[in-house]
């Protein structure tokens, strides 16, 4: 299967072109055309590296995990939280 670049301009008269009076006149710049090359790469290479972040997050996470489950047993959390409630007239926290 062969591929090929997408001609803008062909897109443009075909899709663009029949919105105008004078088409021709609305023509988009080869300087528009390149900006919004531009802008689209730009657009692509951020979504893929916003994908890559956000799977590095989620093996932190799970690494994370797997150290809290291996030292203190997948049901017993971190020793050091202690649920409790707002004391608002100590202006602190106190046990359930």
């Amino acid at each position: 299967m062969r591929t090929r670049e997408a001609d803008q301009r062909k897109m443009w008269w075909r899709l663009r072109a029949r919105w105008y009076r004078n088409p021709e006149a609305n023509e988009p710049s080869d300087a528009a055309l390149t900006a919004q090359r531009v802008f689209y790469f730009v657009g692509a290479a951020l979504l893929v590296f916003s994908g890559i972040q956000v799977q590095k997050a989620e093996n932190d996470m799970d690494r994370i995990e797997r150290e809290i489950d291996s030292k203190y047993g997948p049901d017993q959390g971190m020793p050091a939280f202690t649920p409790g409630v707002w004391d608002t007239q100590g202006g602190g926290r106190r046990p359930l």
